[in-house]
């Protein structure tokens, strides 16, 4: 399988169909990618609203199997983080499900402009065409629309766009996971990672493609396509996954002994100036071996 270099990502060009494997083997394939909601969903929501995906028991029409979510947040009064842009596709048919932007839960306090995408501008704009969702709740409601309890959801640090959303879902594939498993391999499926590598290194090491270069922001679109390729990397090329894996966990070897090589240079440095204060302190409390201890110190006496 080959990827195309696209420079700067290009969602109108075409990558790896994933049913060229065949639906079963890709979902067969993702399950075992698969990570537990306690991995990814915060023990402290930012909202108290979180429900459960919808049960579905029928064939219900417009029910997607695998949908990649992205969203992008601003911060409100109270120091919170409140959904402003979200993104959805159908992994396999590349279909944009949801693109929009989402009126945030009160007053915008930071548009975070470097990594969110969003302006007041923009937010304006589409206030004023009537283009923009009145708040998460609708967000919510127009996912569930395409997606059940069975369905699986892909993202990327996939539990910032569960929190803003309010959703409580089982079936969870975050990228950011799965690179990072692949090269610290964890011990138990609760133990906290130690490092995850951002969608824009991921994007550019597995597929050598640039993403979020803009100085405008990130696109949740965008990036929802940039994660939906860097997963299908992963399903396709098992060998390259690998590869990376390898070469990253030595590249993580060697830095991590750099930093401790750093931080003992550092001690030993903080150690010899705590010894020479300590050696001139002692030298300036040191009394005058000339001087009487019981007497006080002597004056000069001038003739007159």
């Amino acid at each position: 399988m080959r990827f195309p270099t696209i420079l700067p990502f290009d969602p109108t060009i075409p990558t790896f169909d994933p049913m060229q494997m065949g639906r079963e083997v890709v979902l067969q394939k993702l399950f075992e990618f698969t990570c537990l909601p306690s991995e990814i969903i915060e023990k402290h929501h930012s909202m108290p609203q979180y429900q459960p995906s919808p049960i579905v028991f029928n064939n219900t029409p417009g029910i997607r199997a695998v949908l990649v979510v992205d969203c992008e947040v601003v911060k409100t009064t109270n120091n919170r983080r409140m959904l402003a842009s979200v993104s959805v596709i159908d992994f396999f048919k590349k279909e944009t499900l949801v693109n929009s932007l989402v009126e945030p839960a009160g007053k915008v306090v930071d548009w975070f402009p470097k990594w969110s995408g969003v302006t007041q501008e923009e937010m304006e704009s589409a206030r004023l065409s009537g283009t923009i969702m009145q708040n998460w709740q609708d967000a919510r409601e127009e996912i569930w629309k395409f997606m059940d309890q069975n369905t699986i959801l892909i993202g990327h640090s996939l539990a910032q766009s569960l929190d803003v959303l309010g959703i409580m879902h089982g079936n969870i594939v975050d990228t950011a996971i799965v690179a990072s498993e692949a090269v610290l391999h964890p011990e138990s499926e609760t133990e906290k990672l130690r490092r995850t590598w951002s969608l824009k290194a991921l994007s550019k090491q597995f597929l050598n493609i640039e993403i979020q270069s803009k100085a405008s922001g990130h696109s949740s679109l965008l990036d929802a396509l940039a994660i939906r390729d860097v997963m299908i990397w992963c399903i396709a090329d098992g060998k390259g996954l690998r590869a990376w894996a390898e070469k990253a966990s030595l590249e993580n070897q060697q830095g991590m002994a750099r930093r401790i090589e750093k931080s003992n240079i550092r001690k030993k440095k903080f150690k010899a100036l705590r010894a020479e204060r300590k050696k001139r302190a002692q030298i300036d409390t040191k009394p005058d071996p000339k001087q009487d201890p019981k007497e006080g110190p002597k004056e000069d006496h001038k003739e007159t």
